[in-house]
């Protein structure tokens, strides 16, 4: 079972959160004529807790909630177009799709659009086998290299600075496992496939008891590096100023509680 873990979104208590939001605001309250019509496609794919369709066939997700929340502040609309992951930047560079929530910071991506401020920040964790986190001992991911240990990476997915480097590290050639999605790392981890990957705590918790492997696996004590998650916009489709506006509704959601309410709402930890 996954115990307790820090709480990636929290309403800021810094004295300067008067000025941030004073600041936000008053770019929010030049907004252009046209820019009170803008339309902005999304691109999503399944990705609980982020987005994705609930029992009912309604879209949720703390991206989703935090994307239509600071598209509002920003005069904007938002339509959801559901495309695979890998997909979806291939589509944003072109300018097919306008933006995708939800991804790390990487030079290729910034070559392909803008890069939001961070929309969230989360903890990754290392998922291994039920008691056997004392075959792999490890304070820090790199102490796994020489240990004959599988990783498996979850394809599209940037986690960290931290998982890349062990990723590129001569040490582990060979012994990484490319997966399609995070169904498909937890079931080869369980059945012994391979010894551990990475994934997102607030996935994690969620898709082990969907897939009844909560009793099955657990997470490794070594404490990994946390990552933020933005909005990427295509540089094809959308200006540098309607970029610098959703920052300006990011900021003002951040210092007025709006980010952290709406995490809860999600159940995020």
């Amino acid at each position: 079972m996954i115990g307790s873990a820090r709480k990636p979104l929290r309403a800021s208590r810094n004295p300067a959160q008067g000025v941030a939001l004073a600041f936000a605001l008053l770019l929010l309250a030049v907004l252009p004529a046209e820019a009170a019509d803008c339309a902005l496609r999304f691109a999503w794919w399944p990705w609980e807790p982020y987005h994705y369709l609930d029992e009912d066939g309604r879209m949720r997700g703390i991206d989703h909630a935090l994307v239509t929340e600071a598209a509002r502040r920003a005069g904007c609309s938002v339509t959801w177009e559901q495309v695979p992951r890998r997909r979806s930047l291939v589509l944003v560079q072109e300018g097919l799709i306008d933006a995708v929530a939800g991804l790390g910071v990487t030079a290729e991506r910034q070559a392909m659009g803008r890069f939001s401020r961070p929309l969230r920040s989360g903890l990754n964790v290392l998922l291994v086998r039920k008691g056997e986190a004392d075959r792999f001992p490890a304070t820090r991911l790199a102490d796994l290299a020489g240990q004959g240990f599988r990783l498996g990476v979850i394809a599209g997915a940037r986690h960290s600075e931290e998982i890349d480097r062990f990723v590129g590290d001569p040490r582990v050639a060979g012994r990484i496992v490319g997966v399609p999605n995070s169904e498909s790392a937890l079931t080869m981890l369980a059945r012994g496939r391979l010894d551990g990957y990475v994934d997102g705590y607030e996935v994690a918790r969620r898709l082990m008891p969907r897939l009844g492997l909560d009793d099955a696996v657990d997470i490794h004590p070594v404490r990994l590096e946390g990552n933020t998650a933005h909005m990427l916009f295509s540089r094809a489709s959308v200006a540098a100023e309607l970029v610098a506006r959703f920052d300006a509704a990011l900021s003002a959601m951040e210092a007025d509680g709006t980010s952290a309410r709406l995490a809860r709402a999600e159940g995020l930890e």
